[in-house]
């Protein structure tokens, strides 16, 4: 069917080692905001829509942007800073 392959398992462990575990799927299995968000940008990549830079990597950035914001807002908090 020519399905596209997307390794979520891989690479949300990879973006794991430095967000934590819990920031993408609180209760290990059900992804929240920014786990949704990750899974989305990961799709766009694998098809294309986005640049190459792994989803992990751009994820891990917001994440660190958000760390180093105190400011911010209760949607930022829900979200991870993510636009979804």
């Amino acid at each position: 069917f020519k399905a596209v392959l997307i390794p979520l398992d891989r690479l949300i462990n990879e973006a794991a080692k430095t967000t934590g575990p819990a920031y993408w799927a609180a209760d290990g299995v059900h992804p929240t905001a920014a786990g949704h968000a990750f899974i989305a940008q990961a799709w766009l990549k694998a098809v294309g829509a986005i640049s190459r830079e792994s989803a992990a990597t751009m994820a891990i950035r917001r994440f660190k942007r958000a760390v180093k914001r105190p400011d911010t807002t209760a949607a930022d908090e829900e979200t991870g800073g993510y636009s979804v």
